[in-house]
């Protein structure tokens, strides 16, 4: 009996032991796939970090593009406000022209009546001269 319980133990032990190796032997390649995977994950951190650097860069450059565009579009605009000024001037010089030159044309349609007239004054004399 005992021989056969210290067979037994002897084959628990032994079991146990390969086991145990077992054991030894599936921590390891956890530890080994750990590293991989902390290798890994070390590399996509440094990818993200690599490409955060380049959009925050892209993002200040569009900023930058952005500012410009603005100061563009102010001056345009001030521009057009300047252009519709020098246009509303114009126009109301136009305006004043306009009414001159209507006024000038009145002047000379009396001028030409007064000069008939006048005309037709010195016929009659002429005549009334003539008949003396």
């Amino acid at each position: 009996k005992h021989t056969v319980a210290l067979a037994v133990l002897e084959g628990a032990k032994v079991a146990t032991e390969k086991e145990n190796a077992s054991l030894r032997e599936n921590v390891k390649q956890m530890g080994r796939d750990q590293d991989i995977l902390q290798d890994t994950m070390d590399e996509a951190r440094t990818l993200v970090e690599k490409e955060m650097v380049v959009w925050k860069e892209k993002l200040q450059h569009s900023q930058i593009e952005c500012e410009k565009l603005e100061k563009q579009l102010a001056m345009a605009d001030e521009k057009l406000s300047d252009l519709q000024t020098l246009s509303d001037h114009a126009t109301s010089e136009k305006e004043g022209l306009v009414q001159q030159l209507h006024e000038l044309h009145q002047t000379s349609a009396a001028l030409e009546e007064e000069h008939t007239a006048a005309l037709d004054v010195l016929e009659s004399a002429k005549v009334a001269t003539e008949k003396e």
